[in-house]
């Protein structure tokens, strides 16, 4: 099988200019695509295939095994046209000569290249600063390359002087400023200089994340800091990555919580549970789900049959097939449920009503009317809806403020 370039896309941090504050969005205009300002004058024309968003994280995958992941790039739009890639500014200046190699975006103000299974590093003017390399670029610093040769991982410079040989069975992308390797038949954690930084001695690890990682020994999971030492001992059957400060954890086919010093929100009880959110969490027991606090303690009884993330302190929650809100008091905003419905987010949220979406406010009223064939959340202040098979923008009155004229559009984001 053809090898695939896992493409990386990180921040820049060098000072360029090439960014220009304000409110923009991807519009397609017919079959191509560009970008617009939160006036809807195209900034960008609409003449490529595809734009990769700069400030956003997204995953596509493109096989079973592997996506390409992608970080903020802040300033500089990856663009495809013609079957081509490269990278222009949101003045729609080209800063990187389109090519028909693989090109990922910039990542330590390089990006890695790929053709006919020669990889190489380029700067922002496209020049070339590494000799081909015959083995997958897997990641890089700012001096280091980890190469994948045939099934396993190693480090050279960028002169191609091996730093360390390829040993690694399996490896993961750096995060934290290591790596997660196998080696022999563990699993330990290496720096970009090739070092242990963790010793390999479990039979399975996750990616370091906020200072933690989920590590498995032997059959049960558990949790450790950067020194290796347990937060949680391996103990527990699953655990996820914790959020707020707080693990879900698996103990016996039951869920409970535990903060990050290791303290016990709640013993492995639930039959579910989801992440905290706002200083709550959804929890099941049985077939109902209530709502807890960070204290363990039931502030919304178990009675509904699914509930969604609090968001703006309001929950989603259903019963009878319908969605409705209600407040963590346990009060619902109003009278109405929904069939489909979703979050509050900058202060509305998007309802359907008889096959149309309209919003609501958080005492439940109708704020833009159901009229809507579609319509999307609102960030910085604006909503992408569609009528006539059109797509525009709508402010929190309801009033067009970009009238419905693109065959398909994405939310505002903010270049700074």
């Amino acid at each position: 099988m053809k090898k695939k370039l896992i493409i990386l896309l990180f921040l820049i941090t060098a000072n360029y200019t090439y960014a220009q504050k304000g409110k923009y969005a991807f519009v397609r205009v017919d079959n191509y695509w560009g970008v617009i300002d939160e006036n809807g004058k195209l900034v960008i024309n609409a003449e490529y295939n595809y734009l990769y968003n700069p400030t956003i994280y997204y995953t596509t995958s493109y096989n079973e095994y592997k996506s390409i992941i992608y970080h903020p790039c802040n300033s500089l739009f990856k663009v495809k046209k013609d079957r081509k890639f490269g990278f222009i500014n949101i003045q729609n200046e080209i800063t990187v000569p389109f090519r028909k190699s693989k090109i990922s975006c910039f990542n330590y103000d390089l990006a890695i290249t790929e053709n006919d299974y020669e990889y190489r590093l380029i700067n922002h003017n496209g020049d070339y600063i590494v000799e081909p390399i015959k083995f997958e670029i897997f990641d890089y610093n700012k001096n280091r390359i980890f190469f994948k040769k045939g099934k396993k991982f190693g480090i050279m410079d960028f002169s191609g002087n091996i730093i360390k040989e390829a040993i690694f069975k399996k490896a993961s992308l750096f995060s934290e400023d290591v790596s997660s390797v196998k080696y022999k038949d563990k699993f330990g954690y290496i720096n970009f200089e090739g070092e242990w930084v963790i010793k390999p001695k479990f039979t399975a690890t996750k990616n370091f994340r906020q200072g933690f990682a989920i590590v498995k020994m032997d059959e049960n999971w558990g949790v450790i800091n950067k020194k290796g030492e347990y937060v949680l001992s391996p103990e527990y059957q699953n655990i996820k990555y914790q959020v707020d400060g707080f693990f879900p954890v698996k103990k016996n086919e039951l869920w409970g919580f535990i903060d990050t010093t290791g303290y016990v929100i709640t013993e492995c009880v639930f039959t579910a549970a989801k992440y905290f959110s706002e200083g709550v969490a959804a929890v099941k027991r049985g077939n109902k789900w209530g709502i807890i606090n960070t204290k363990g303690e039931l502030i919304i009884q178990h009675k509904f049959e699914n509930i969604k993330d609090c968001k703006e302190g309001v929950i989603l929650a259903r019963e009878d097939g319908l969605w409705s809100y209600y407040l963590l008091n346990g009060k619902k905003i109003n009278n109405t449920s929904y069939v489909n419905a979703h979050y509050f987010h900058e202060g509305l949220a998007r309802v359907k009503i008889n096959e149309k979406y309209g919003f609501i406010n958080k005492s439940g009223e109708i704020i833009i009317p159901a009229k809507y064939a579609n319509a999307y959340d609102f960030y910085l202040g604006l909503s992408r809806v569609r009528e006539n098979e059109k797509w525009g923008y709508i402010d929190k009155t309801g009033n067009y403020i970009i009238e419905p004229s693109f065959r398909n559009a994405s939310d505002f984001f903010l270049l700074e």
